[in-house]
């Protein structure tokens, strides 16, 4: 898959959003359909330049969970 240029122009606020909503879909122990947030998450993987693949991210699901 070639690289999305799109995840370079996410602010932060994007990002802690982002890991929000994976962080909640991961807790949601509902049958209710899923949000998608799961393969955001895993075309992430996928498209993202290096530099910001898992290192922002984890950053971003670190912050998020302080919050909840």
């Amino acid at each position: 898959m070639p690289i999305d240029e799109r995840w370079q122009q996410l602010r932060d606020s994007d990002w802690d959003e982002l890991a929000r909503s994976w962080l909640a879909g991961l807790e949601d122990t509902s049958e209710a359909p899923r949000s998608g947030i799961g393969l955001t998450v895993v075309l992430m993987n996928f498209t993202t330049p290096p530099e910001l693949d898992f290192c922002r991210f984890g950053i971003q699901m670190w912050r998020a969970s302080l919050v909840q």
